[in-house]
């Protein structure tokens, strides 16, 4: 009797400690349960802002003008044998085009550093996904697809072998549009992430990855993109063939990553507006889960230095106004002025030009008033 008990509480510990354990990714361009765990960059949620532009713009189109034009939330995960890509666009023209340079196209950029002790600062691995595959377009757009890995230019080739890329098959990536972009999804080898003199990587937890992220938008369906948005250290469309002014990932326990925005090879170059990568929840990330209600959210992050981000919600379409008031109850900024939709809407309050201080914002709209408080602290 005291074997069996033995026995049976052996079995009740294993299922207990494998049971934590299980992890399954699946790669069908739908969310997986486990990235609803994640919470933001410090396990493996990057929200991809307008605002987050590169230097690839032009004067006059920096930027998207606003998260419709261009906006991402960007989910990984990772085992000893995968890196896993969730990332969900938001692009309110979506375009693939023809000229065999995905980066051209509304797609997904990533940049690695598969050793950052290495003195190859230029050897960049890149992998990469365009927002249409060869069932979604004619074939005289086939030229521009891209999927997963990339052997265009400078240190993107694995030990010199373009033949390693046929090793890629549709069961590593899948994509699909959105009522408001696309998705893409993906899977990466790690025995893959290799350039001339450095990798493949062997994963452990507790590894610091060099990293960069890009989601360039082609609204004009020419063969020029109109601009990026980038998560990196340095804000700057040269971390094709920079490995200095990436970002960082630290691979964490339970298949988790902390994502830095800070280079590991030059400590003095870091993001200066790391906060705007933090999504405010899952509820306010997932659109299916947005408010019609009239609602005032309280800024995020508070305090705040020198962005901070307002949330409200509507009951339907409205005409609405956003101001900022200083203690005195004069008016310096207007957020909003105009129509807006029905449901959740976010917009920013940029307080660089401002003194550090307290300062109020007011939600008007249908003859409903609500008010905040909010501290800048520079």
């Amino acid at each position: 009797m005291k074997s069996n008990w033995i026995f049976v509480s052996l079995l009740l510990f294993l299922s207990l400690t494998v049971y934590p354990q299980d992890f399954q990714i699946t790669i069908d361009a739908e969310k997986d349960a486990f990235y609803n765990t994640l919470t933001g960059p410090n396990d493996g949620w990057i929200y991809l802002p307008p605002e987050a532009f590169n230097n690839n713009g032009t004067a006059t189109d920096p930027g998207p003008v606003d998260e419709i034009d261009l906006s991402a939330n960007w989910y990984t995960a990772w085992d000893d044998t995968f890196l896993y890509v969730y990332v969900d666009v938001a692009d309110d023209i979506v375009n693939q085009t023809g000229v065999p340079d995905y980066w051209r196209n509304d797609c997904f950029d990533a940049k690695i550093d598969p050793d950052w002790t290495a003195e190859a600062d230029n050897e960049v691995f890149c992998f990469a996904m365009t927002c249409k595959d060869s069932g979604d377009v004619e074939s005289s757009l086939y030229p521009g697809i891209g999927n997963i890995r990339q052997t265009v230019g400078g240190g993107w080739v694995v030990n010199g072998d373009s033949s390693a890329y046929k090793s890629v098959t549709p069961g590593d990536y899948a994509r699909k549009e959105t009522d408001n972009g696309y998705v893409l999804e993906c899977r990466l080898k790690w025995e893959w992430v290799a350039t001339n003199t450095k990798g493949p990587i062997t994963p452990f937890e507790g590894d610091d990855i060099g990293f960069a992220i890009s989601i360039h938008d082609n609204d004009n369906g020419a063969s020029t993109r109109d601009n990026s948005i980038q998560w990196a250290a340095q804000l700057l469309d040269n971390v094709w063939n920079s490995c200095t002014n990436m970002g960082y990932i630290e691979l964490l326990g339970d298949h988790k990553m902390k994502y830095i925005p800070e280079s590991l090879r030059d400590p003095s170059i870091v993001n200066s507006n790391p906060d705007m990568y933090i999504p405010l929840s899952s509820a306010v990330a997932d659109e299916s889960n947005m408010v019609k209600t009239f609602t005032l959210l309280q800024n995020y992050p508070n305090p705040f230095n020198p962005v901070t981000t307002i949330l409200y919600s509507l009951e339907k379409l409205s005409d609405v106004k956003i101001s900022v008031y200083d203690p005195l109850g004069h008016e310096v900024a207007i957020l909003v002025n105009g129509i807006k939709p029905a449901g959740t809407n976010k917009v920013y309050f940029d307080g660089s030009n401002f003194s550090s201080g307290v300062y109020f914002y007011k939600l008007q709209s249908l003859g409903k008033v609500i008010s905040k408080k909010m501290v800048l602290i520079k």
